[in-house]
């Protein structure tokens, strides 16, 4: 009795912890074995029977899909569809287990359904093949339907249908039966209060189970379903760890008529069968904590006299873990303690010896993590200077906002002020596209919420600085290993000169199509200008013949007439082949119709009838009536082309409703109000092998020099912008239709119709006559300064007249007090009239100056260039009520000033 082992095995002998022992363990074995063999047998039971219900259910469906074979609206072809149908929808009736019955064809083409949501218009699967080829029933696997909200299972049930007198197959009925009946079943039986049953196909996926949610998922992807078939019973543990006392039964595959068969798994959670055990052990734990507790009290009085030595050798080490390795303990108390105090001795020196080992390693690794530190920096700048060297801006940000890595560039292309040394967090740098961008395709709010909540950033910014460009930013989140994030990237590209090149490519597609309607317009304005000038010489000569009694008023009104003609002509040609931004407004679908028909008509060969179909009430759209219109031109022009010979060209316009059903034969479409604009021609056709690349861009079946290939792509980019999309018709030897779908606007509608206002002439002759003001023309057409100069003192001004933007220049310099307003022409020699505007403006920054040209002028296009905008801008060849109304409103409009 000298070792510390002895002593407490004697004490714990002597205060009963053997026989104790034995007793608990005695009892555990026995009731143990008598309730899990209770427990055993019920899940056999149980199972069994769950197993039988499930093959009786399969049979009977079985058998009763058999009948339906013999059923005389199936077989009989005579019977005509409707009452086949009629039939089908009483069957699923009638069976609560059939969900629905289709008819499909031989070659798996559906011919009707029961329902409108499930059928495949076309089966070719393997299970429709086989049932063919056997003409026997055939199941298919259980399966979940894609897109329902609910988790249900279905069976498919391939039915061959013979005809009764000639025996050949006619078709196959098609049911999808409702597996509820088979989930009910299991989930309504449940081993003990926690237990459950499983039902699994071949392939160890779950078909049934307590919770439905599991349907089709793998029970356990490490335990195959032969470990069910070799071992029947058992312990199954989970994967949480969790134990369950199971019993399983196969349904062979002449049950479940799916041609494999089915486990059927019953699961009693051990600790069900242990909470038994428990209750019947809980008297004799009640003995053996109160002989505990003896025992306890004896071992502390023993412990006392045994602890001392080791209170000792405590001591002795914790002065030891302070450092001081000349520390030994003392030897004394039982052989045990002897021992380990001469163990301890020899260990304090062992570790003496191995301290100064120590310190020369961590001096070897300290120099160690100081090289790998300095490759570390090296490779570091290694990818900086990669990111420095790429055409893309780059940022990455950590999950604090800080700014962890950024180039140059990307400063640069969002005019962040300072070096990249000055960033401080993320948020000062990403505030710029906040504050000078505007995003093309979203909102920055939605831009925001993508960010906080870790989704890609894929969009065009527009900034206004440092200068107007367009970025491409995409941005997606930094994730670890374990799929957190913990920070983002970003990533700029400059679009500006792509963009630009993109609108070059549009402008010279549009001077084609103005090319190509150059000798049209030509030869229709040759002819107005004939009239002009003959209507004219006859006014001349009547006026020879009878100087006291004119009479060609009406001759003056047919050259009045053709004249306007010819600049409506020219003022449609400029605005068609002017480059301009797309400047969204409402727009009447109509009057562009009709604008091209009077542009075409000029144009195209006589031979070719232009048909114009109006909607009488067309929806308003949103559209740039100028870009519109150039599509539209690029079809007619297409179609006229096909049509060398003469033909038919149809122009179009119907208000068209587009449902969720129609909306899915359209590949772009959504459900809503749409314009269809429709050019159509009777001519050659497209070939079939050119249809499918008629949109892509250089794409062209013209010869060289003769078209290219910007015009429908040209077109689709447009019409796509507009929010709509085109679909193309044609059958070669035929004709070709082209549609054009535009969505309604609301805001459109909502804007009231332009009513352009006639102002009477008396009232500014009346107002010029009592102030007459001073009107100084600056134009180097003598024949068009004269026009205007009698226009105007017709009207009761003083006019003062100038040859160019110089002598323009002197007149003011002399007269500027009398002068009141500036009529200035923009094409002049010595001085431009833009020059002269320049000029007049940083001299006298209030004169009012009106443009006169023949082309189309943006008056806000001065801003960039002069500094300054025009007051106002008159197109040639005047009108009277337009030079009048200008004039008189920008006088009027000093005079506020003033």
């Amino acid at each position: 009795m000298t070792t510390i082992r002895h002593r407490v095995l004697f004490a714990l002998v002597i205060t009963g912890i053997v026989p104790l022992t034995a007793l608990l363990l005695l009892t555990d074995f026995m009731i143990g074995s008598a309730i899990r063999q209770s427990e055993e047998e019920k899940i056999a039971n149980l199972n069994e029977a769950v197993a039988a219900h499930v093959s009786a259910l399969m049979e009977s469906a079985a058998e009763d899909l058999r009948a339906m074979q013999s059923n005389r609206f199936l077989s009989d072809p005579k019977v005509d569809s409707s009452e086949r149908l009629q039939e089908m929808t009483r069957l699923v009736t009638v069976y609560d287990f059939i969900s629905d019955l289709s008819v499909y064809d031989k070659k798996g083409f559906l011919m009707s359904s029961t329902t409108e949501d499930f059928p495949r218009y076309r089966d070719h699967s393997f299970t429709f093949k086989q049932a063919m080829e056997k003409r026997e029933i055939e199941f298919s696997r259980p399966y979940r339907e894609v897109g329902r909200a609910d988790d249900q299972l279905f069976l498919s049930v391939y039915l061959p249908i013979t005809n009764e007198e000639s025996g050949a197959l006619e078709h196959l009925v098609v049911a999808r039966l409702n597996y509820s009946r088979v989930i009910n079943l299991v989930q309504n039986v449940r081993p003990g209060s926690e237990g459950r049953i499983v039902l699994l196909d071949a392939w160890g996926n779950v078909l049934s189970s307590t919770n439905i949610k599991d349907s089709l998922a793998k029970f356990n992807d490490s335990l195959k379903v032969e470990k069910w078939v070799e071992s029947p019973e058992g312990i199954y543990e989970d994967e949480r760890g969790k134990r369950f006392l199971y019993h399983a039964n196969v349904i062979g595959a002449d049950k479940t008529q799916v041609q494999a068969p089915w486990v059927l798994v019953s699961l009693l959670p051990e600790e069900e069968i242990n909470a038994l055990l428990s209750r019947s052990q809980m008297g004799v734990l009640v003995v053996a904590l109160g002989t505990l507790a003896m025992a306890g009290l004896i071992g502390w009085v023993i412990s006392v006299r045994l602890s001392r030595p080791l209170v000792n050798l405590n001591e002795a080490a914790q002065k030891v873990a302070e450092g001081d390795l000349s520390v030994r303990a003392v030897a004394a108390g039982s052989v045990e303690t002897t021992q380990l105090a001469g163990s301890f001795n020899q260990m304090v020196e062992e570790l003496a010896e191995h301290r100064d080992g120590l310190e020369r390693l961590v001096l070897s690794r300290t120099e160690s993590l100081r090289r790998s530190q300095s490759e570390l920096e090296r490779t570091s700048a290694r990818l900086q200077s990669a990111i420095d060297s790429t055409n893309n801006g780059f940022l990455v940000e950590d999950l604090e906002g800080g700014v962890a890595v950024v180039n140059q560039l990307f400063l640069d292309l969002i005019g962040f002020e300072g070096a990249k040394s000055s960033v401080q967090s993320a948020e000062a740098v990403l505030s710029i596209f906040g504050d000078h961008g505007e995003v093309l395709d979203g909102e920055f709010s939605s831009w925001n919420e993508a960010r906080n909540n870790g989704e890609i950033i894929d969009c065009e910014v527009r900034l206004t600085v440092p200068e107007a460009r367009i970025l491409h930013v995409y941005s997606s989140p930094i994730q670890n290993r374990r799929g957190v994030i913990i920070g983002r990237v970003w990533n700029t590209q400059d679009l500006s000169e792509q963009r630009n090149l993109e609108d070059s490519l549009r402008q010279s597609q549009k001077m084609e199509a103005v090319g190509q309607l150059a000798g049209g317009i030509a030869h229709d304005f040759n002819n107005l200008l004939t009239g002009i000038l003959g209507n004219l010489a006859l006014v001349s000569l009547e006026m020879e013949k009878n100087p006291k009694s004119f009479s060609g008023e009406e001759n003056l009104e047919f050259a009045i007439k053709a004249g306007e003609r010819a600049a409506e002509l020219v003022k449609q040609l400029l605005g068609f082949s002017r480059r301009s931004q797309m400047n969204l407004k409402a727009c009447d679908s109509n009057h562009v119709l009709t604008e091209v028909r009077d542009i075409l008509l000029a144009t195209v060969d006589r031979r070719i009838k232009i048909n114009l179909d109006l909607e009488p009430q067309p929806w308003k759209i949103m559209a740039d009536l100028g870009l519109l219109s150039q599509v539209i031109i690029n079809m007619a022009v297409n179609a006229k082309d096909a049509m060398p010979q003469g033909g038919n060209l149809y122009l179009r316009s119907e208000n068209h409703k587009l449902d969720e059903d129609d909306a899915q034969s359209h590949a772009e479409a959504l459900p809503g109000d749409y314009i269809r604009l429709t050019i159509e021609d009777d001519g050659e056709g497209i070939p079939l092998d050119v249809q499918k690349r008629i949109f892509e861009p250089f794409f062209t079946t013209k010869g060289q020099g003769k078209g290219t290939g910007l015009g429908l792509a040209t077109s689709f980019g447009i019409i796509k912008q507009l929010g709509g999309w085109i679909e193309m018709d044609s059958t070669p030897g035929e004709g070709t239709r082209f549609e054009i779908f535009l969505p309604r606007s609301a805001a459109a509608e909502a804007q009231p119709s332009e009513e352009i206002e006639k102002k009477a002439l008396i009232k500014p002759l009346e107002r010029a006559m009592d102030k007459r003001e001073t009107i100084l023309i600056v134009d180097d057409e003598d024949v068009v300064r004269r026009v205007a100069q009698t226009l105007l003192v017709k009207l009761g001004y003083h006019v003062i007249e100038a040859r160019d933007g110089l002598e323009a220049i002197e007149l003011y310099e002399a007269h500027g007090d009398e002068i009141d307003l500036v009529l200035l022409d923009l094409t002049m020699p010595n001085l431009s009239g833009r020059e002269t505007f320049s000029r007049l403006r940083a001299d006298y920054p209030d004169v009012p100056v009106l443009i006169c040209s023949g082309y189309l002028v943006d008056v806000n296009e001065f801003a960039e260039e002069c500094s300054s905008v025009p007051n106002g801008f008159v197109q040639k060849p005047y009108h009277f009520e337009d030079m009048s109304d200008a004039v008189r409103r920008t006088l009027d409009g000093k005079q506020r000033a003033a």
